[in-house]
């Protein structure tokens, strides 16, 4: 049997088919950001963004940035207009541009995710804090719809000039939306302040071809009908807070489950032993694995100079070429 490229495999994950093989999640190879959206950007998440947000992290990171604390650049909703202003994007040389940030990567055999943006609703917090972003939610709807109708038409520019150019299978949603026990706004608010943006973003990935994938973190399975409704058909990373064995038994291959590890739990602590952690991997996939519909994607706590999580990341794969990549059989 002649092994499929991981785009073909995962294209029929995500068209709700049997994979030849379980995919192993590559994250980093596979989610793609346009580059020049992060303009201003040093060595491990430090800078600024196109908006003048400021960032910060630390080593131990590995690069993952947040707002820098208190320095928010937008105090009123009703004033965005004010403030909040996108990039000009008439001068961009797209062909040169999309080609550098792509080739590289070789569309032709892996799936690629474009992803243009880290979340509409984590706009509004990262321009106003969560405590000012919560409440212009609530008290001024109508105002966060438009800021985040102005944004969408420069994030879906974005997204027509690099679909036109780069053979990407999908397009990533990209929105932390909930903590680990419930959504951060009710499904009121969800529908209708972010569902419309979801939606003018999804219609045209779908338009132009390509699956879309949503990336969500915490306890949000409220939104999955929504998810259906946009034309959803993958979840990364599915945290184990959500009822994923249920949502698989009700839903199938209908919504991949990318992911759906525990990246938490006490197997994945630095201190933790082998067989905690071999065990905890026997779990997860006897449990999200059979009938398809799941692309593995375990991991461990530690930054990559810890010599710990290398040692624990070689095992992972050690299990995942061993164990799962032909658990379906060849």
């Amino acid at each position: 049997m002649t092994e499929l490229s991981e785009k073909e495999n995962f294209r029929r994950l995500l068209a709700g088919e049997m994979p030849q093989f379980i995919p192993s999640y590559n994250m980093f190879l596979w989610r793609f950001y346009p580059t020049f959206n992060r303009q201003g950007f040093r060595p491990h998440g430090s800078g600024f963004d196109v908006f003048g947000v400021e960032y910060t992290t630390a080593a131990e990171a590995d690069g993952a940035a947040i707002p820098v604390p208190g320095k928010h650049i937008l105090h009123d909703i009703t004033k965005w207009r004010d403030v909040i202003k996108t990039p000009d994007l008439s001068g961009v040389d797209w062909d040169k541009v999309v080609s550098a940030d792509v080739d590289h990567r070789d569309p032709a055999r892996n799936p690629l995710l474009l992803v243009t943006n880290n979340g509409y609703f984590q706009h509004i917090m990262k321009f106003m804090g969560f405590e000012d972003g919560l409440c212009a939610m609530y008290e001024e709807p109508e105002e966060c719809l438009a800021l985040l109708n102005y944004l969408c038409d420069y994030y879906l520019e974005i997204q027509r000039q690099y679909v036109r150019r780069g053979g990407f299978l999908a397009v990533n949603l990209t929105d932390d939306t909930a903590t680990a026990l419930n959504p951060f706004i009710s499904m009121d608010l969800y529908r209708r302040v972010l569902k419309p943006v979801y939606q003018r973003h999804c219609e045209q990935a779908l338009n132009e071809g390509l699956f879309v994938t949503i990336h969500n973190c915490g306890r949000c399975e409220d939104q999955l009908p929504d998810w259906f409704d946009l034309g959803i058909s993958g979840w990364d990373p599915a945290q184990p807070v959500n009822d994923l064995r249920g949502i698989k038994a009700k839903y199938g291959r209908k919504m991949a489950i990318i992911g759906g590890w525990d990246s938490t739990g006490p197997a994945t602590w630095p201190d933790s032993t082998e067989e905690e952690l071999l065990a905890a991997l026997e779990s997860y996939v006897e449990g999200l694995a059979p009938g398809g519909g799941f692309a593995f994607a375990a991991s461990v706590m530690g930054a990559s100079f810890d010599e710990r999580a290398k040692k624990k990341y070689g095992l992972i794969q050690r299990f995942y070429q061993d164990k799962v990549r032909w658990y379906y059989g060849k």
